[in-house]
């Protein structure tokens, strides 16, 4: 138990350590029908040791994504241009295929996710153990509540949310 929660402790201060870099979350999947979430992982700082992952996921209202005028701003609207003028795949394109016009939405939802205006309705830690397609929650954030409960390890299942992450986060970077 001791050892787990120094790697949780661990994992939280080197996501302080670089607080300074920018942020790269990426689609992984969306919730059942209706799409009313979308979940991503946060690429940018994904930890590999021993077979095993360590990747936050967030959750975030997909009528908020497409509402909130706020977030699309010109750097978002830039950002989003530029990556397609260069042919942008988001990652979950190499699990599922897309067409032109999910590549533009997914790419754009990844640019606002980045920007970090919409309060995500969850946080999550997980580890995954690459081998054994084996999943637990470190660490549990929903709204104003957090929970560092290390909980047991699950099999992942196919065809969801968790298979997917699991497809894009086990691959060597």
């Amino acid at each position: 138990m001791y050892r787990e929660f120094t790697a949780v402790a661990l994992f939280a201060l080197a996501g302080l350590a670089h607080a300074d870099e920018p942020v790269d979350w990426k689609v992984y999947a969306f919730s059942a029908a209706p799409r009313d979430v979308a979940l991503f992982y946060l690429s940018s700082d994904i930890v590999r040791a021993g077979g095993k992952v360590q990747v936050w996921i967030k959750a975030l209202e997909v009528k908020k994504l497409e509402a909130d005028s706020n977030i699309k701003t010109e750097t978002v609207l830039k950002n989003t241009t530029v990556l397609l003028l260069k042919a942008y795949q988001p990652p979950v394109g190499s699990i599922a295929p897309l067409t032109k016009d999910q590549v533009t939405m997914i790419t754009a939802y990844e640019q606002m996710a980045d920007v970090g205006s919409i309060a995500p309705r969850a946080k999550i830690l997980y580890e995954i153990d690459c081998a054994e397609k084996l999943v637990r929650v470190l660490s549990t954030v929903l709204s104003m509540h957090s929970d560092n409960t290390v909980r047991p390890w699950e099999h992942v299942a196919p065809e969801t949310p968790l298979a997917a992450l699991s497809k894009l986060t086990c691959k060597p970077s």
